[in-house]
This record gives structure tokens, sequence and C-alpha cells, in this order.
């Protein structure tokens, strides 16, 4: 189930989905977000950067190689040592989103701004 979403802005109610999500590109960053219907404010919803890019492809392949370990029934210290890993990415990409998220509201506010 869809969960309601109340504008800030303008306080109307409205369910998110694909049709209000936009991409703002710039530089080496991506601002992804959703508009309300209603008025048109922009809410944050991910940045991202190359290195955050690249991690998140990397968690994706340790993800995998997790599943397939398990399925395997590789032994529990391999298992352990793609966990480790994909703990060290996760460490990484939460030590990056403060940052990123402050440039994309940023960027966000510039783009609706004259």
């Amino acid at each position: 189930m869809n969960e309601v979403s109340v504008c800030n802005k303008c306080k109307a109610e409205f369910i998110p989905d694909r049709s209000l999500l936009g991409e703002i590109q710039k530089d080496d960053l991506v601002v992804q977000y959703f508009t309300c219907p209603n008025c048109g404010e922009r809410y944050h919803v991910f940045t991202s950067d190359s290195e955050m890019r690249a991690l998140i492809e990397k968690r994706r392949a340790v993800q995998m190689k997790i599943r397939a370990a398990f399925s395997k029934k590789f032994r529990e210290k391999v298992i352990q040592g793609y966990e480790r890993e994909l703990d060290q990415i996760k460490k990484k990409q939460e030590s990056m989103w403060p940052r990123l998220k402050k440039q994309g509201e940023e960027i966000i506010r510039g783009a609706v701004e004259p």
C-alpha cells in the first residue's frame, strides 16, 4: 500500500509515485526528488556522486555474493568475510549521506528559485 504524503507548502495530500519523480544532474551529482502535484514543491529523495554510485554497485555485488554463499552452503567464515565487507560499504555510504543530502537540497532549491 502506498503511503499518503502531505505537502509542507500547500498541505495537499498525495501519493508519491513514479510520475512525480524527477532528476537533476549537475556536474558529478545526480539529485532525485519528487514534486507535489498541487503546487510543485520539490522534496529531496536521494543524491549521489560517482563515488556513491560505485559503492551502490559494489554493495549490490557483495549482497549477491552473500546470497550465493548461503544457497551454496559456503563456510561460515567466508560468509562472515562478505558480511564484514558489506558493513564497511554501508558505513562509508552513511558517512557520505549528510554531505550529499545537503548538496542535493541546495541544487533543488537553486533549480526552483528565479
